[in-house]
């Protein structure tokens, strides 16, 4: 039964947090953030599990070059970091233009 193999809370935190509960909306962020992780994953050849044990496992493993690996973990990081940036700033402009 799915009801009591749920975990109560979480192992590290006090309580599930989910942010952005609504999932029914479709919006632009959904749409490019989707469009631009297909695009990094089609220009690689990696999604992000692998790419990242591409850096420690040997090539062969799973028929990734060290390069491929680096570029696309070097591009996740900074998408996050960007991501990151882009909100911060979506939020500073949305709680100063509610001030005004």
């Amino acid at each position: 039964d799915a009801d009591t193999d749920a975990r109560p809370r979480p192992v590290f935190m006090t309580e599930f947090a989910c942010r952005g509960a609504d999932t029914t909306t479709i919006d632009f962020s959904l749409i490019a953030g989707s469009a631009i992780f297909g695009v990094g994953w089609a220009m690689t050849g990696l999604c992000p599990g692998p790419a990242i044990i591409c850096l420690v496992a040997p090539q062969d493993l799973l028929g990734a070059e060290m390069g491929s690996a680096l570029l696309f973990n070097a591009s996740f990081i900074a998408g996050g970091c960007l991501h990151k940036c882009l909100l911060k700033e979506a939020l500073l402009y949305s709680s100063s233009s509610k001030t005004k």
